[in-house]
């Protein structure tokens, strides 16, 4: 490495390069699945040793490269951050494995010496971290001109200082590489970073933690103010202080995410350890800012006063600053301690003008598009309000309500990573009674971001598919819904009725105001106000209307429960404290439906097929809503346009799990209801036979199974069992033409030469078999029961009496074996 290298031909010289950071990785590797076992033998040890002294000497010439090239792309230095990263990964793994370079000294070199002496083992040993602490200290120290108090003596092996860049590359590794120790347990690992070390003049409090928390608030101190001197007075260029910077703040960073002992209380309260004997007006004589200082200085208005080298630096300083403070919030070690409460009071009165704590960052990024910037930010932001939230939620502390702001402008936030981290902090304030948050924070709150989580749970206007969408991704789409149905749970059981009118107002302003269909209701009560103060428009927005559809849907099970509460209350002659709520509910979603459904469904399809589908769900979500709510009429009504629905590919599979659950819901009552008004008998026949014929054009074996359990179980309900034979027979009859079309296709398919085509054909005959075979089971499993009267005939018989012939040549025919 120290040989001029000037005249060897660039391509030779980065073959080079990539093969020795291929050989560092490699031995990287085999350090970490070897050395303990080397380490562990005494005829061993010597070598051990050695291969720590290699990879020093290697640092301590590789950092003087980096530090001369810069950006590590000089002719003579070829890709040197990778090489200087790979050593230092290597390094740090003999340093987490060995049990100090002290220890390792004292073993004599001959081997049989060496084969006397004993190695601590036994319990979990951190001393070799400790070393590596102490002398990425000492190094930082004497490159800022800082002097150190005494300590041990440092370990030959390294005691020539490390350049900064690598000194902090060091340490970095450290918490990484002690999780990627397999043999130790997770408490091992915590214990190795926070027990005091065999001598207790490692550091304050002796810990690795402490020791590294000590060395980069020298470095951030250090590099801020100064920069880093080669020794003489030579100042750095304002990138390679940026690059230090960043590098210190990547340092924290990994630190306070691998390590639960750096709390945000160690942050507010790490000062210098470090005494000085420099001149009254030096750097060093000045009181050092906490950890939590400087980084509240980076991350508000305050580093609008620094100028940066270069754009990356300034978005660099963000991401590691935000990622840094954000993981030692969560680490809360120091939960309800007065220290971290007045570290988090801090934080939050920091947000209004004019220190900005986060809104100034936030503003750069967005008007400089750095999204991981504005991702570190927001997820800082919620890990802040999630993990302080009993004083948030009371905003007992100046701040809480600018930080609530924030967050709402957060979720707004068009970028997928930039949203979710908000959602959960919400998910969070839902578990703080109401009546221990301040007022603003319930009702008023929920109404706004009902408005903003429709906005984040819709599909782009120019939504067609997922093949040929470009700017949303599915994933990210499915999982914010899937995250915000918890929430929207919770704001119907804060809002009740009045987050389904926000809802249906948003569907009525796109809608219009609909005619008679499904929206008779025998129930009293205030229906919503079709005066919408929405965000939608009569001219735009299917998507809008979808996810308000969605968001209905996501909470019809404890909406229907809450109604059926009330009518149960009714039918026994009590009085329910949530009568007014209930009726007003029913009136409400009845009248919806009857809007939604009077157009029919093309009408609905023609505005986006998404837009059937979600009326499809919303249907049969509130199935136990109509069954109360709406006249037998308007329950067959609502099948029937179900029945459409599923002719439309994008509602199909909805469509069919409604026809199921409103059949189901609505049995008794239209059983009742036709025992006392007979013709209804063929409204129900009719309705039934729609919706199987419909089912079977689909093709699709879970629709048929699904409309077929629900017409099976509501023809069982009904008490005339010639009326039920006949509903049945004429539900099952085109299935069995089906299965018999099947079966002869199957057969002539088993005839013909053994071809593509041929099997092509009987592949295809096979699955329709099966499928309607499939129809056959679910109204022979759910109509199976003994006649009502004694001279009465079993309901299924007719259907058995028509299906026992194609039943008897399926098993007789050998091409269905």
């Amino acid at each position: 490495t120290t040989t001029t290298t000037t005249t060897i031909p660039p391509h030779i010289r980065r073959e080079a390069d990539g093969a020795k950071l291929l050989l560092v990785t490699l031995l990287s590797n085999k350090i970490r699945r070897e050395y303990l076992r080397l380490v562990s033998a005494p005829e061993h040890a010597f070598l051990a040793r050695r291969v720590y002294e290699e990879l020093v000497s290697a640092l301590l010439i590789l950092g003087g490269f980096d530090a001369d090239n810069g950006n590590g792309n000089a002719s003579n230095g070829g890709d040197v951050k990778s090489l200087l990263g790979a050593c230092c990964s290597a390094a740090v793994a003999v340093a987490v494995r060995s049990p100090g370079v002290m220890a390792m000294q004292q073993i004599p070199p001959h081997p049989q010496l060496r084969m006397q002496q004993t190695i601590l083992r036994g319990a979990p040993s951190n001393q070799g971290i400790i070393e590596l602490v102490q002398s990425c200290k000492a190094s930082i120290a004497a490159h800022l001109g800082v002097p150190l108090p005494p300590q041990r003596p440092t370990p030959t092996v390294i005691a020539n200082s490390f350049a900064p860049n690598v000194a902090l590359r060091l340490l970095g590794h450290i918490p990484e590489e002690v999780q990627s120790r397999t043999d130790w347990t997770c408490a091992d690992m915590d214990a190795v970073l926070q027990i005091p070390s065999a001598d207790h003049r490692a550091g304050a409090g002796g810990s690795a933690a402490n020791a590294a928390l000590e060395t980069i608030h020298l470095a951030l101190t250090g590099y801020a103010s100064i920069g880093v001197t080669d020794g003489a007075s030579a100042s750095p260029s304002l990138e390679s202080r940026d690059e230090w910077l960043c590098e210190s703040l990547k340092t924290l960073s990994k630190w306070t995410e691998g390590c639960k002992a750096i709390t945000l209380s160690q942050l507010h309260e790490t000062l210098s350890a470090t005494p000085t004997t420099s001149p009254p007006n030096d750097i060093n004589n000045r009181v050092p800012p906490s950890l939590l200082t400087q980084l509240l200085s980076l991350l508000s208005a305050q580093s609008h006063q620094k100028q940066w080298s270069t754009a990356l630096h300034a978005q660099n300083s963000l991401i590691h600053s935000s990622r840094a403070l954000a993981a030692a919030i969560s680490n809360t070690g120091d939960y309800g301690t007065s220290s971290r409460r007045a570290a988090a009071s801090l934080l939050l009165s920091s947000l209004p003008p004019p220190v900005e704590f986060l809104r100034h960052p936030l503003s750069l990024s967005q008007s400089q598009h750095w999204e991981d910037a504005i991702v570190a930010l927001s997820d800082l932001a919620a890990t802040l309000a999630r993990e302080e939230m009993d004083d948030v939620a009371t905003c007992r502390m100046v701040g809480s309500t600018d930080l609530v702001e924030l967050l709402l402008s957060l979720q707004s936030h068009p970028v997928h990573a930039v949203a979710v981290p908000v959602l959960e902090a919400w998910l969070t304030l839902q578990d703080v009674p109401t009546s221990e948050r301040h007022p603003d924070l319930a009702s008023p709150l929920y109404g706004r971001l009902v408005e903003v989580i429709l906005k984040r749970v819709a599909y782009p206007p120019s939504f067609v598919s997922w093949e040929e969408e470009l700017d949303v991704d599915e994933a990210d789409f499915e999982e914010m819904r899937r995250l915000a149905t918890d929430w929207l749970v919770g704001a119907y059981f804060l809002m009740r009725a009045g987050y389904l009118e926000k809802l249906a107002e948003v569907i009525m302003s796109v809608e219009g105001n609909g005619g008679a269909g499904v929206g008779t209701s025998n129930r009293g009560g205030t229906p919503y106000n079709n005066n919408a103060t929405a965000t939608a428009t009569n001219n735009h927005q299917w998507e809008m209307v979808e996810a308000s559809l969605y968001c209905l849907t996501a909470v019809s099970r404890e909406a229907c429960a809450r109604v059926k509460s009330v009518s149960n209350a009714v039918r026994g002659g009590r009085d329910s404290p949530v009568s007014g709520d209930g009726t007003a509910t029913a009136s409400g979603l009845t009248q919806l439906a009857g809007m939604i459904c009077a157009g029919g469904a093309q009408s609905a399809s023609g505005r986006h097929p998404l837009v059937l589908s979600g009326v499809a769900s919303f249907l049969g979500g509130y199935s136990a809503i109509w069954a109360l709510s709406c006249p037998p009429p308007s329950i067959l009504q609502i099948l029937s346009y179900l029945s459409l629905a599923i002719a439309v590919p994008a509602a199909m599979e909805a469509a069919g799990k409604s026809v199921r659950s409103v059949a189901i819901a609505s049995a008794s009552m239209l059983s009742s209801a036709a025992n006392s008004t007979p013709e209804l008998y063929d409204g129900i026949s009719a309705t039934l036979a729609q919706a199987m014929d419909a089912a079977l054009a689909t093709g699709n074996a879970k629709v048929m199974n699904n409309v077929a359990e629900g017409c099976a179980r509501l023809a069982v309900q009904l008490r005339d069992s010639t009326r039920v034979r006949a509903i049945l027979s004429a539900m099952a009859m085109p299935t069995l033409q089906r299965a018999r079309s099947a079966l002869d296709a199957m057969v002539s398919s088993s005839g013909m030469d053994n071809s593509g085509v041929a099997a092509s054909q009987m592949e295809a005959a096979s699955q329709v078999l099966s499928s309607c075979l499939g129809v056959l089971r679910e109204i022979i499993r759910f109509c199976d029961e003994p006649p009502k009267g004694s001279g009465d005939v079993h309901i299924l018989s007719d259907v058995l009496t028509a299906a026992w012939p194609l039943l008897n040549d399926i098993s007789s025919r050998q091409c269905c074996r």
